[in-house]
């Protein structure tokens, strides 16, 4: 399965890949990479999560409002601020649950492409 890249510059990535659904579940697989540090894990997401960020009007967003994708299995994140009104987009979160070996926290910022490729991306799943 390929996963669609939804923010690639020289510095940071992310990565997501569908990897399937169950019920009001669907499960993606996220690669990261921030500086030079990278992860990567499968996460879980709610399907009203999901349909809530699909519905979100770009246009209507101002400096400060978010989109948030949740795991509902453990208390991995990431999310999306609007940084300024030049289309800068701050994204940090966490890969990896508080309760495993490892997890890996990061914040990098964009470009306001990346809301509208996340929102391509989940469309399409």
């Amino acid at each position: 399965i390929m996963g669609e890249i939804i923010w690639n510059n020289i510095e940071n990535k992310i990565v997501l890949t569908f990897t399937g659904s169950i019920e009001w579940y669907k499960n993606y697989y996220i690669e990261v990479d921030c500086c030079s540090f990278s992860g990567k894990k499968e996460i879980t997401l709610f399907e009203k999560n999901i349909e809530n960020v699909k519905k979100t009007n770009l246009k209507n967003l101002r400096v400060g409002d978010s989109i948030l994708l949740n795991d509902c299995e453990s208390d991995s994140y990431i999310k999306f601020t609007i940084l300024d009104n030049l289309g800068k987009v701050t994204v940090n979160g966490k890969i990896g649950g508080s309760h495993e070996k490892n997890s890996m926290r990061f914040e990098f910022i964009a470009d306001q492409t990346i809301l509208q490729n996340l929102i391509n991306l989940l469309k399409q799943c």
